[in-house]
């Protein structure tokens, strides 16, 4: 999986689309990556929750358009 993907797109929908808890995000996050860094996994998370360091809110992506960007062939998409 792309880092755009997985770092922004995932995050994303897992916390705006899926109203879920970032924090069990991070978590299982943290259990799959061989390359997981701490303050840039939370961090992340954190950012798009809009919480932490820079908290404006819920920020919002065009879902289809980064999916065309990053997954055009719907590999991690589940129809």
């Amino acid at each position: 999986m792309a880092r755009r993907f997985r770092s922004h797109n995932t995050r994303w929908f897992f916390r705006a689309e899926k109203r879920q808890d970032w924090r069990y995000g991070a978590a299982w996050f943290e259990e799959q990556l061989i390359d997981y860094d701490v303050a840039s996994n939370y961090g992340n998370w954190q950012y798009l929750a809009g919480v932490g360091a820079d908290p404006r809110g819920l920020r919002q992506f065009n879902l289809a358009k980064q999916t065309q960007q990053y997954d055009p062939v719907g590999t991690f998409i589940d129809r």
